[in-house]
């Protein structure tokens, strides 16, 4: 078995157990668990407990789901050794995903991920936004050229911070001649507020950590925001 891990993670002590038996439980040859968000600062904490919602990254269920399932990938995967004759081994070109990018050429050569809550990892989120910023965007940068290489790859939800902030920057730049435009803008902006004031409250009820209310709106914001700057500026680069 081989196991992928990465900067600011530790383990739980069962980590490997836990992996093993379901590989042989469930008869699959990738398997993977629940990240949970630790910190020793406020911000960290908050920013932990952005990244493990489901409003933070919805295309990452290892970070909030709760239920065992078949899933598109997932953190840390444990790896059946002899995966990797078959399938290849890791781009090193990508730097970032490419555990996303290998899970990917799992599935497509019809070999099911199998995630359970139970195989658990711990993480330790970067400790301020100019930080969680910079991650974020270096993260829509490498989701491109991970599409570039597998095109099918793309989901809705890929798609949406992208999409958000190109609008923003076209409304932006159109206000100037037309006022439409600005009002367009002032529109689109106030619901995506509302949608941080609800995604906030949501999230720290489900959590019961009310203490970070006032931070999570910056928080969510930076990482979608961030992302799709990264994501826009990987297709520019790509394609230019």
């Amino acid at each position: 078995m081989v196991v992928i891990l990465g900067a600011h993670t530790r383990i739980d002590p069962e980590f490997v157990a836990c992996n093993i038996r379901c590989m042989r439980e469930m008869g699959v040859k990738c398997t993977g668990g629940t990240q949970i968000n630790t910190g020793d600062s406020y911000w960290q904490r908050a920013i932990g407990l952005g990244m493990g919602s489901r409003f933070g990254i919805p295309s990452a269920p290892y970070r909030y789901d709760k239920n065992e399932r078949f899933v598109d990938t997932v953190v840390y995967a444990a790896y059946a050794r002899e995966l990797f004759d078959e399938v290849g081994y890791f781009d090193e070109e990508l730097h970032i995903s490419e555990d996303a990018e290998m899970n990917w050429r799992i599935r497509k050569a019809g070999y099911k991920i199998y995630f359970t809550p139970g195989i658990i990892s711990y993480y330790y989120p970067r400790p301020d936004l100019r930080r969680l910023a910079r991650q974020f965007f270096n993260y829509g940068i490498l989701r491109v050229n991970v599409i570039k290489k597998h095109h099918d790859a793309v989901k809705p939800v890929h798609l949406v911070p992208p999409v958000f902030v190109l609008t923003t920057l076209l409304l932006a730049a159109a206000a100037f001649r037309w006022p439409l435009a600005g009002r367009g803008l002032l529109a689109i902006w106030a619901a995506y507020l509302l949608y941080l004031a609800v995604a906030s409250v949501s999230t720290c009820r489900e959590e019961k950590q009310w203490g970070y209310l006032p931070a999570l709106p910056a928080v969510f914001l930076t990482m979608q925001i961030a992302w799709g700057l990264g994501f826009l500026v990987g297709l520019f680069k790509t394609y230019k």
